[in-house]
């Protein structure tokens, strides 16, 4: 009886080693799934995956807000192949927010940042055709002219105007392809009674051209092109630039026995000062046609002055910028 009841147990035991599989429990030996996603052709015990990618008893399916989380490992599924990995839900989402949201910051900022108006452009002066500009409107007038101009310029003129907003740059035979030159010498000449302000940054250009020969309107208006942009390079802060002549005989009619020219304006230079006047009607304006009072105002070599008459011119042309001509 012993000897069948050892036999019975071992047939038994045998029976039993035989149904065991070497490496592990069914389902093979693979690794658990990350991520814990459900496995291709198996599911979870207990239920569906859940929301994040967990199964019920893995901890590591859930993901807080770390950019990209991995997430944990879940089990194999029963009977199916292992699971691919992906992101947590969630996961990336946080951190690709961060990042966004920063990055977007940045940006607005740039955008709404005001533009810096220093370097801009200044406002011209908007008085009408023919009418004085008011002296208030600038700070420094920068006039060039000829040795005539400071005759007038220096016989009363600076006491009927604010003298702290006017200069004068005298160039003896100053002619105007001289200044449409823009690296000739007379541009360094210094200022007489320098504005008390801007002096080397004046807001207001009064340009007396002379060429007593000129009668050619192409020849002025090639030249005071050349002026005009000369004056606004090198003073960018110009509000209005006065194309002038020098002072001629009453009518225009010629004064004396010399030469026509030296006391008449030619009409091509008339012309030109209109034609380019109008290229730019916001910038630029045509001084009046200043004439003398009489003949007798000029010595005997125009457009110089007697010492009366260059009072008198000093008159005319003050009560013009103070706005006091009739």
């Amino acid at each position: 009886m012993k000897s069948l009841v050892r036999r019975s147990v071992l047939v038994v035991l045998m029976g039993a080693a035989a149904c065991m599989t070497p490496g592990g429990e069914a389902g093979g030996d693979d690794p658990p799934a990350k991520g814990g996603q459900m496995a291709t052709g198996g599911t979870p015990a207990g239920g569906s995956v859940g929301s994040g990618g967990s199964s019920p008893g893995g901890s590591g399916g859930a993901s807080g807000p770390s950019a990209g989380g991995a997430g944990g490992s879940a089990p194999a599924a029963t009977g199916g192949a292992p699971a691919e990995p992906g992101p947590a839900a969630g996961g990336s989402g946080g951190g690709g927010t961060g990042v966004g949201g920063s990055g977007g910051s940045t940006g607005s900022d740039a955008a709404s940042s005001p533009s810096d108006s220093s370097g801009g452009a200044p406002t011209p002066i908007d008085s009408p055709p023919g009418a004085p500009d008011p002296e208030s409107a600038f700070t420094c007038t920068h006039l060039i002219g000829i040795n005539a101009t400071a005759e007038w310029y220096g016989a009363g003129f600076e006491t009927m105007v604010d003298n702290a907003k006017w200069q004068m740059v005298r160039v003896h035979s100053g002619f105007v392809d001289l200044w449409a030159n823009p690296t000739a010498a007379a541009w360094n000449t210094g200022a007489t009674s320098a504005c008390a302000t801007n002096s080397k940054t004046p807001d207001r250009v009064i340009f007396i051209g002379l060429r007593f020969e000129w009668t050619s309107k192409q020849q002025w208006v090639d030249a005071l092109t050349a002026v005009v942009k000369n004056l606004k390079a090198k003073f960018p802060g110009l509000k209005r630039i006065e194309l002038g002549t020098f002072v001629r005989g009453p009518g225009n009619k010629p004064c004396g026995s010399r030469p026509a020219y030296r006391s008449t304006i030619h009409p091509s230079q008339d012309e030109a000062i209109a034609e380019v006047v109008a290229t730019d009607t916001k910038l630029l304006r045509a001084s009046p046609k200043f004439e003398v009072t009489a003949c007798s105002d000029f010595t005997g070599n125009p457009p110089h002055f007697a010492g009366g008459g260059a009072r008198n011119v000093a008159k005319v042309v003050g009560d013009y910028y103070t706005g006091k001509a009739k």
